[in-house]
């Protein structure tokens, strides 16, 4: 299921919402906190939200259902310790390979 945030005038004011898609309609629960995580390995970001009400629902041309939700308290955070993480074990095995070459060169060394 994909979710997609953004902001639509609702009533003269901007209100936050949340778009739906996948392959039936979702039936939150008004009033209902929600949390949805997504990660790609670099990074992680998690939304938390709640439900305020369902203002829409349809069928689009690739046979995917949207559905539509007026939400509040939505909060996003953001996590990059994934990829800093996969950046330092990249790193440190480097740094391995290279101290290993360099203990053989100076045992050579020493050993003549």
């Amino acid at each position: 299921m994909e979710y997609i945030f953004g902001i639509r005038l609702y009533d003269g004011k901007e209100t936050e919402f949340v778009k739906t898609i996948s392959d039936d309609y979702t039936n939150f629960v008004d009033g209902q906190f929600m949390t949805y995580t997504y990660a790609n390995g670099e990074m992680t970001i998690t939304h938390n939200f709640r439900i305020l009400w369902k203002y829409k629902q349809d069928v689009d041309l690739q046979n995917n259902y949207n559905t539509w939700y007026y939400i509040d308290n939505h909060t996003k955070e953001i996590d990059k310790t994934p990829g800093i993480n996969a950046v330092l074990e990249d790193h440190t095995s480097k740094l391995n390979e290279q101290s290993e070459v360099i203990d053989d060169i100076i045992i050579e060394l020493l050993g003549e």
